[in-house]
């Protein structure tokens, strides 16, 4: 059984690039839409990637400074 709307996608990001954007149009158009993207710090010139998608997720949080693994 594929329950693709029971799984919810967790993705850290620093300092992405267009490939995030690519990313995040594929699992929409593979069925995945409970997509959270985590902006763990990035640079403002990188905003322009978590606007082009923040209509296509669930939600992006953002972190003020990049907190890596814990």
């Amino acid at each position: 059984m594929d329950k693709k709307e029971d799984i919810v996608l967790l993705i850290p990001t620093l300092n992405p690039d267009e490939k995030l954007i690519r990313l995040v149009e594929e699992l929409k158009k593979n069925g995945f839409n409970n997509i959270i993207i985590v902006n763990d710090g990035s640079s403002d010139k990188c905003n322009k990637y978590f606007e082009e998608i923040e209509n296509k997720v669930k939600v992006i949080i953002k972190h003020a400074v990049n907190l890596g693994k814990r």
